[in-house]
């Protein structure tokens, strides 16, 4: 059968003209319930890998080990019923119900047949998400048993959905182990709690639960530092951080930055809540973070340059001309001017503040002088640097205009430095 041009209904369609029961499953059925946006359909057939394969062109056989076909980027999965662990054994040929209960959460565990309009939800996941609760199928130490990484997609899918989680459920979560979840995984559900509109709620559950100091355990150690109460009334430095991740705007580098941004408090905070340099010492300890979490780079840098500047932006009123437009140049500086206002418990908001500063500053020049010019003036020696340095400060700070006055500025300082004792 031409499979190009087939969306979901038609796959179904189609597998159900051949006498094979077929069904949307898993999270579009969830979502649709919900009324979220549903970006990916999932359908489960009772069609095996291979009869899925001769029904269809354009086929991919990515999953077909776990009896997955994807058909025109639809997956298709046959009913199947796992072990334990990421590599599970799989038996295909089951039915639809021992289908459903192989399944992480019971909202997750609900099909519907959009031709017929058939709900089939034998475990009242429809229930559960009318209550917003997250509940496992069956026995919540074996789903988490069977795979780890199902541990914090319940803080995930708590932030995500706004959902509580079931009393047995968040029981099985306490003393629980993530042995054997990759760092990109955890990293991949970490970004998602974190974008996601309640942040705070998978958060709290990590933390709580004790699976954070497994994988974050710089930043679940916070909770064991005061800070000074008339700059934080809200007291302990994990407080603060979750505070912080919440008031950023939905932005990766933002929200990783504000719950890495103040982890050097641990070790640089005294006995009176003052944590002078902790911006110094966070900046190396989010290092192993980046590593143990397979940061990207270009995350890693921004996050990096956020933390490592967010103390400075503080000051950004005091600072001379020359240091604004150079902070200003950088391309997340309005990030880090919203950053800014997520950092603050008390006081006005400086973002706006920042940004229509930003906004009126003149565009940023390129330098009057480069190392090629002084070597016109003079042989190349150990102050070019510094020369070069200094005649751009004047020029961002308007004294220096043109090249000739650049020129003869510089003159004057390589004298000056050249000679000096």
């Amino acid at each position: 059968m031409n499979s190009v041009g087939m969306n979901h209904i038609d796959i179904i369609r189609a597998l159900q003209q051949n006498n094979h029961q077929a069904v949307l499953v898993g999270g579009c059925v969830r979502d649709k319930i919900i009324g979220r946006t549903v970006k990916d359909y999932d359908i489960a057939t009772s069609a095996t890998p291979d009869k899925v394969e001769s029904l269809f062109d354009n086929t991919l056989a990515l999953g077909k080990s776990f009896g997955v076909i994807v058909v025109h980027g639809h997956e298709v999965a046959t009913f199947r019923s796992d072990g334990a662990g990421r590599k599970p054994e799989v038996s295909i040929g089951v039915s639809l119900e021992e289908d459903l209960a192989r399944r992480d959460f019971t909202m997750n565990a609900i099909a519907f047949d959009p031709i017929s309009g058939e709900t089939f939800d034998p475990l009242l996941g429809e229930q559960d998400i009318e209550a917003g609760i997250i509940r496992a199928v069956g026995n919540p130490e074996d789903r988490f048993s069977e795979d780890p990484l199902r541990l914090i997609r319940t803080a995930r899918f708590s932030s995500q959905l706004s959902f509580e989680v079931e009393f047995k459920t968040l029981n099985s979560l306490f003393g629980a182990s993530l042995e054997g979840v990759s760092s990109e995984r955890i990293k991949e559900e970490m970004d998602k709690i974190l974008l996601s509109d309640t942040p705070r709620l998978g958060l709290h559950i990590l933390f709580n639960t004790g699976l954070m100091r497994q994988f974050l355990p710089e930043v679940a150690r916070l909770i064991l530092t005061q800070q000074r109460r008339d700059y934080h009334p809200e007291g302990d430095v994990l407080t603060h951080t979750f505070n912080t991740v919440v008031r950023a705007p939905s932005n990766l580098v933002l929200r990783w930055a504000a719950l890495l941004h103040d982890v050097g408090k641990a070790t640089t905070t005294d006995e009176e809540g003052k944590a002078k340099g902790h911006e110094r010492e966070s900046v190396k300890m989010v290092q192993d973070i980046f590593k143990r979490l397979k940061f990207s780079n270009k995350e890693a840098k921004g996050v990096e340059w956020i933390i490592s500047n967010h103390m400075r932006i503080k000051q950004f009123d005091r600072m001379r001309i020359s240091k604004q437009r150079l902070l200003m140049a950088h391309p997340l500086f309005l990030n880090l001017a919203t950053f800014a206002g997520a950092d603050r418990e008390i006081g006005p908001d400086p973002t706006p503040g920042l940004v229509e500063h930003f906004d009126q500053s003149p565009p940023f020049p390129s330098p009057l002088l480069n190392g090629d010019d002084l070597m016109e003036i003079t042989d190349p020696g150990p102050v070019f640097g510094r020369v070069l340095e200094h005649v751009f400060m004047q020029q961002l700070e308007g004294k220096l205009t043109d090249k000739t006055a650049a020129l003869k500025r510089a003159e004057q300082l390589i004298k000056g430095w050249t000679n000096a004792p």
